[in-house]
This record gives C-alpha cells, sequence and structure tokens, in this order.
C-alpha cells in the first residue's frame, strides 16, 4: 500500500526535479554561491541619454551603484569621447561609452572599492557596437588589430586580470585575457558587433588564478594572475583606445562585482540533470514500495 512515506517520496522528486530544471536553465553567474556583492552597476534608474552619476573624490557604499569617475586620456586637446545610458541590443539602460579620439585609454570609467575574500567574481555584460577594424594602440601578437575595449581589475599588488575586445576585421572581433607569461593576449572567444555576451571571471587568491565563463561556457581555466601578488580587490578600470576620427562605441551592463563566493560550476543540460534526478527518485520509491 501507498503510505505517507511514498507521498513525501514523490513530492521530494518533484521538488528536486523543478528545482534543477529551473536552475540549469538559468544564466552561469546564477551559480554563484555565498558571497557579499560589492558592485551593482545595472543603470535602470537612470534616463536614457544621462550621463552615469559620478561619485568622485567620494567612493560610494557597499554594495555600489554609482560609478566612481569618467575620464579619458586625450592625445591633444579635451576628452571627445562620452559615456551614456543607452538600449543596445538585448540590453536595457546599458553604459554606451563612444569615442573617436586617437590615443591608449581614450575614454575611461572608473570604479574605486577596496574588497577582500578567498574568491572575487566580476560578471557583466558586454556588446561591442563599432570598433575599429585597425590601428588601435596595444596591439599584441595575438591582438594585431589592437586592443579597443579593455577591463582591467587591480588589487594592491597590481593587475588582478585584464579583458580586452580586440577587433579581428570590420565587424567581428575576439575577446581575450592577458597572459602574464609574455604580455600576450589569450583569445576566449569571439563576437560580431552589435550581438550582446555574458562574462563572468573569477578570482582564487588561493592558487592567484582565475577561472572564465563566457555565454555560460567555461573558457579559461586556472590562468594566473597578471601580476600574481595581489591579495585583494580595488578597482575595475575600464577604458577605451581609439583611432583618430574613427568611431569606437562599446556598451555594457549588470556590472555585479562579489566577494568570498564558491567557485562557480558550468551547468549541465537541464534535460540531462532532471532526467538523472527523476531516474534516481523514482528507483528509491521502487525500492520503497518492494519493501513495503
Amino acid at each position: 500500500m501507498r503510505g505517507n512515506g511514498y507521498a513525501r517520496g514523490l513530492a521530494t522528486v518533484s521538488v528536486l526535479a523543478l528545482t534543477i530544471a529551473g536552475w540549469s536553465a538559468a544564466p552561469a553567474s546564477a551559480g554563484i554561491i555565498g558571497g557579499n556583492q560589492v558592485t551593482d552597476f545595472t543603470f535602470d534608474s537612470l534616463a536614457i541619454g544621462s550621463t552615469p552619476p559620478q561619485t568622485f573624490p567620494a567612493v560610494d557604499p557597499q554594495p555600489q551603484q554609482n560609478i566612481y569617475a569618467i575620464g579619458g586620456f586625450p592625445d591633444s586637446g579635451p576628452v571627445t569621447g562620452t559615456v551614456t545610458v543607452q538600449n543596445v541590443g538585448t540590453m536595457s539602460k546599458a553604459a554606451q561609452m563612444s569615442t573617436n579620439q586617437g590615443g591608449t585609454g581614450a575614454l575611461y570609467v572608473d570604479t574605486q572599492f577596496i574588497a577582500s575574500g578567498s574568491k572575487m567574481d566580476v560578471a557583466f555584460d558586454i556588446n561591442v557596437v563599432n570598433a575599429p577594424s585597425t590601428g588601435i594602440p596595444q596591439d599584441t601578437a595575438n591582438a594585431p588589430n589592437g586592443q579597443a575595449w579593455v577591463m582591467q581589475a587591480f588589487g594592491s599588488g597590481g593587475r588582478v586580470f585584464r579583458f580586452v575586445v580586440t577587433p579581428t576585421g570590420a565587424s567581428t572581433g575576439n575577446f581575450a585575457l592577458r597572459n602574464n607569461t609574455d604580455g600576450d593576449v589569450i583569445t576566449i572567444g569571439n563576437y560580431t558587433e552589435g550581438s550582446t555576451h555574458h562574462v563572468e571571471i573569477q578570482a582564487d587568491y588561493g592558487t592567484k588564478t582565475i577561472d572564465a565563463l563566457l555565454d555560460g561556457s567555461l573558457v579559461a581555466n586556472d590562468l594566473p594572475f597578471v601580476e600574481a601578488a595581489t591579495s585583494d580587490l580595488e578597482e575595475l578600470f575600464i577604458f577605451q583606445n581609439g583611432v583618430e576620427g574613427v568611431d569606437n562605441v562599446v556598451a555594457f551592463d549588470n556590472l555585479i562585482t562579489t566577494n568570498n563566493v564558491r567557485e562557480f560550476t558550468v551547468p549541465e543540460p537541464g534535460s540531462l540533470l532532471l532526467f538523472g534526478t527523476a531516474a534516481a527518485g523514482f528507483g528509491l520509491l521502487r525500492r520503497r514500495r518492494r519493501k513495503a
């Protein structure tokens, strides 16, 4: 006879199956366990076309919702770039950086915070709207057309990681991470202009290595810190390199930094998890029924 134990077991299997199916369908960043949010730059409360407010010289309390500063390194004259809130691709109210000024660091967005923990996680969405195809500064062997957009994570001992956008043609390019052994960059994925991608980079301060996810797939594993002496995370410095008179437009959104997280894992396909969980659960129920 099916008693209360069978009913409870069936309910447990149903809940587990639904929970795992829902989790596996979520973005990879949903797999972050534990930790405290340090930054929460979503720009959702700001008007389209507005410039994000800046806290310089003060620092926003955590979890930060306002960036520290916007500026640039002009090769001549004032900075000609802008940072405005725009709807870009599938991103609603993103921070769109736009410049047609030449030089290294032609336009930047700076954040300032001090956070420490055994593991730090940085996640963001990015859309390369229009990047110069050649002539961009900071070219390397693996980035011959230069680095159009850069996010550098700094700690008290130097750089933790350097994420870059490097064009390969008029409307295509690569995402890459710097290799600290020779200063070159390692390609971790590619983009087509106008497409939105999700990036997640996790720094392990015990091993001084980083892992990275691109659109839910693990693309870098145990890559050494750029400067291994780093012990915390103090700043995310985002900048564009430019070509004089050529548009460089890149947007980012949902920049979330979290400290003291547990290492993320790449979710398996929901159907496989659901099947495996259900099979295990119903096997348990069959054993219970035999005993009854």
